[in-house]
């Protein structure tokens, strides 16, 4: 249809990722084939990401095993972004750590320590910012909450993030010239086994 054929005729990775997402919520199966194709053959990381979250979100078992191997094949060649797409590394980060998938967490750890600090940080960040950890503070904190059970991920993605975290916590180098907000917390020049031990503590 028009909003279909739109997607294929644009070029921009922002515009593109963004009519994926409002065809992904169209209801009914109609579009799964389209969001397939897109997630296994778009032009652009973000945008297949962004077909990937649609197709999770209606249960499709395609997604998680899809965007791992997006993520296998970035490898040693790191995501330096082009101008093209400068979203679509933290994209996929960010889906590999929500998705729920212990695979998707193990995927991200593996040979971790051959990529950039950068990519390291990003995805200490996300775990901080998405994964509820099982220290007896959080449980009980998370158990006052009425819908923390729709918000909780199991407990294998849980202990696979720990797992994640903890091979950092050797990890002493800095990510220079940055200074950000971790919670209540504040790092500047922000070293990767600091963070992730933080992470860890929550």
């Amino acid at each position: 249809d028009a909003l279909v054929k739109g997607v294929t005729n644009a070029t921009q990775w922002r515009t593109r990722s963004q009519l994926v997402g409002i065809t992904g919520q169209v209801k009914g199966d109609g579009t799964v084939p389209f969001l397939l194709r897109e997630m296994k053959e778009g032009l652009f990381l973000s945008s297949r990401v962004a077909a990937a979250w649609q197709l999770h979100r209606r249960d499709n078992k395609d997604a998680a095993p899809a965007m791992i191997e997006e993520w296998n094949k970035i490898g040693e060649k790191e995501d330096k972004h082009s101008d093209d797409d400068s979203r679509g590394g933290e994209c996929l980060v960010e889906f590999l750590v929500v998705c729920d998938k212990p695979q998707a967490i193990a995927a991200l750890g593996k040979d971790l320590s051959k990529r950039r600090v950068d990519v390291r940080l990003s995805i200490v960040k996300e775990l901080h910012d998405n994964v509820p950890y099982m220290s007896p503070f959080s449980m009980e904190l998370r158990a006052s909450t009425a819908d923390s059970a729709e918000e909780t991920l199991g407990a294998d993605t849980q202990e696979a993030a720990e797992d994640l975290l903890g091979s950092l916590l050797d990890d002493v180098e800095e990510r220079t010239g940055m200074g950000s907000m971790w919670g209540f917390a504040s790092f500047n020049d922000p070293v990767i086994g600091e963070v992730a031990a933080y992470t860890l503590a929550q």
